[in-house]
């Protein structure tokens, strides 16, 4: 299940400046979204672990040959 992680706020420094960071190599050339690859239920079908399950079994196939 769930469960709640405890915070203490009092412990964050707030005044902390966040670091910078470069996000000129997250760039990736020809790229293409999750989105328009797969369809909305190709993608909660993954959310669910059914890519998992696929995976794990697809190995175990190649192992058993």
């Amino acid at each position: 299940g769930v469960t709640a992680v405890p915070v203490y706020i009092e412990k964050i420094d707030l005044d902390k400046p966040l670091p910078v960071i470069d996000t000129t190599s997250f760039y990736v050339a020809n790229f293409v979204s999750l989105k328009e690859r797969e369809t909305f239920w190709q993608r909660f079908s993954g959310t669910r672990g059914k890519k998992v399950v696929d995976e794990v079994n697809r190995q175990q196939k190649d192992n058993s040959n």
